[in-house]
């Protein structure tokens, strides 16, 4: 493998990192820039939503975030040549291609209810793509990514009970939908990080072995 392929997949799996940092970013930006924003009460669609002040570098920003996330996807699916690596890959590609989707066509608009679509699309994005890529990450690896996968997993799950559940029964006042929504996002960048740490590392660790056997080839031939 050429040293410049090395470094464009560096470049790739560098790429999650730079996306979750990124997703993370512009939501606290965008989040101050609007004058009186709740970041519990109010969810993340509302920073894109039709008629938000904030949408339009929002929606520059998630345009950027889903950029970088199919580079990362692209990244991941050339890292190895195992089946799920593969699916892993798919799976963020389909992240990529739902986010822009929903804030290019399908946009909340505020003070109006979540349409259909743009339900269904968040629902599908999270339920089915997020947790199916963690689930496969644990899947992959067997060190303490893994352990740290599955903890992602079951806190997915118990968030979602408890924000549907239980919150409304206990906690007075208006529903803390918002930070739900950040908590259980913020795990999968989070998640999404790391991974990208990982390979990296792993990346690493393989080209300084392929430099190795070279030398001990080159000394032996010598």
């Amino acid at each position: 493998m050429t040293e410049i392929g090395d470094k464009w997949r560096k470049f790739l799996l560098v790429s999650g990192f730079l996306a979750s940092l990124l997703a993370v970013g512009t939501d606290w930006l965008a989040g101050m820039l609007w004058e009186g924003y709740s970041f519990t009460s109010q969810s993340i669609s509302e920073l894109s939503a039709i008629g938000a002040p904030t949408r339009s570098l929002v929606l520059a920003f998630n345009l950027l975030y889903a950029l970088l996330l199919v580079a990362f996807g692209l990244g991941v699916w050339g890292h190895g040549r195992k089946r799920v690596m593969r699916i892993i890959a798919g799976l963020l590609l389909g992240n990529a291609a739902i986010t822009v989707v929903v804030v290019t066509f399908f946009p909340m608009h505020l003070g109006e209810t979540l349409s259909a679509i743009h339900l269904g699309l968040m629902a599908v994005n999270v339920i089915l793509l997020q947790m199916l890529t963690i689930l496969f990450g644990a899947v992959a690896f067997r060190n303490w990514f893994r352990h740290y996968s599955i903890g992602t997993l079951l806190a997915f799950l118990v968030l979602t009970v408890f924000g549907i559940f239980v919150a409304p029964q206990i906690i007075p006042g208006p529903p803390q939908s918002g930070l739900q929504e950040r908590v259980m996002g913020y795990s999968f960048l989070l998640w999404q990080a790391l991974l990208s740490l990982v390979l990296l590392r792993m990346e690493s660790r393989s080209s300084q072995q392929n430099n190795d056997t070279k030398k001990t080839r080159f000394v032996l031939w010598i």
